[in-house]
């Protein structure tokens, strides 16, 4: 996430020198002005000994990925992006001016969180337990009443870390046409296998 506030830009890094090492073109470049890739790429392409000895590696035991994960999606349907979702999955074509949809998200969350009060129904999917829960709104612009299916469930936990990683589906579609949906929603949900 993205924060935005009031604040002002200085040109500079806090904690660091205000130029860069001499580049593969012989020229020391100072750090506020490189601002295009042919100008990022004139960079040092090595670096002194004394920072690789303290270099983190994504991914690796510290700074896990998002586990990989397969799940079906009803047949025609789009898969698309959106910030702040891994994927969205949605209907092909405008239902009644409505993108039919389901967000996929992930977070990492402690250990210790729960759900279960929050959710309506637990349901087990072979290994996968997922919290899942109906709700209904009226869309903020337009006032039109949508449904909502939550699905909340985590990956299998790694170990002895401190966090696990936590997955939400929010699917939606206009409340007369969730019992029509229903049904590949929560076939979505059931099918997440983690590989």
């Amino acid at each position: 996430m993205v924060r935005t506030g009031p604040f002002r830009v200085t040109g500079s890094i806090p904690g660091s020198d205000s130029t860069y090492h001499e580049g593969r073109s012989g020229i020391s470049v100072p750090m506020a002005s490189v601002t295009t890739m042919s100008e990022v790429d004139a960079l040092p392409s090595e670096k002194p000994a004394e920072l690789t000895a303290r270099i983190a590696v994504f991914p690796s035991e510290m700074i896990r990925p998002i586990p990989p994960f397969i799940f079906s999606v009803p047949e025609g349907w789009v898969l698309d992006e959106a910030p702040d979702a891994l994927v969205v999955i949605r209907s092909p074509t405008e239902v009644d001016g409505f993108w039919v949809n389901a967000i996929l998200s992930h977070d990492r969350v402690p250990k210790s969180m729960d759900f279960k009060a929050a959710m309506e129904r637990l349901a087990r999917f072979g290994s996968n337990v997922v919290y899942l829960r109906g709700v209904e709104m009226a869309a903020p612009k337009s006032g039109r009443q949508l449904a909502q299916l939550h699905g909340l469930f985590f990956a299998p936990s790694p170990g002895e870390s401190k966090t696990v990683d936590f997955f939400q589906f929010i699917a939606t579609s206009p409340a007369e046409l969730m019992e029509q949906y229903g049904p590949a929603f929560v076939e979505m949900v059931g099918s997440v296998r983690f590989t």
